[in-house]
């Protein structure tokens, strides 16, 4: 999971159509990440806009999604990016088995993506509550599970020397 404009992004290589790449971007601000990977916001600047595929020069092209984008979005712009990967390759014509096939491979990773980032936003928010920031930004020292129990069992306050 690479965090490289302040987004996530994973990509997924279609070898059987000369490694064609699809980037799938999940992100908070579809402007900003577009922005950091085509230097213009495209349709993104638009305030409606939940979702957007760009396709770039030389084999590959981008998804970029807002993190809580639905199921029916991701699958809508994923036809966008098959459709392209077949016309850069050249394909005239194709068979809705073929279409089905890589449509529904590629809805699957960014479905599976997907919950990945979230879990990980999830996991950090939850690591973030329980281990609040000091005003001078340090994180105060957590207490060790052996520490809490041994407090517990003797009922009385445990002096434990804490490394700076």
């Amino acid at each position: 999971m690479k965090r490289k404009h302040e987004d996530f992004e994973k990509v997924v290589k279609f070898n059987v159509w000369s490694d064609y790449r699809v980037y799938i971007v999940f992100t908070d601000d579809l402007a900003k990440s577009r922005i950091a990977r085509y230097e213009t916001a495209g349709v993104a600047s638009e305030s409606g806009t939940a979702a957007l595929f760009t396709r770039g020069a030389g084999g590959y092209g981008h998804l970029f999604f807002k993190m809580d984008a639905a199921a029916g979005i991701i699958a809508h712009e994923c036809v966008h990016a098959i459709w392209a990967m077949f016309d850069w390759a050249g394909v005239k014509q194709w068979d809705n088995e073929t279409l089905a096939y890589h449509l529904g491979y590629l809805v699957g990773e960014a479905s599976e993506f997907q919950a990945k980032v979230l879990s990980k936003i999830q996991r950090s928010k939850r690591n973030h509550d329980e281990n609040p920031q000091r005003a001078d930004g340090r994180v105060p020292h957590v207490q060790s599970r052996f520490d809490r129990v041994t407090k517990e069992i003797s009922g009385s306050e445990v002096q434990v020397p804490r490394n700076a």
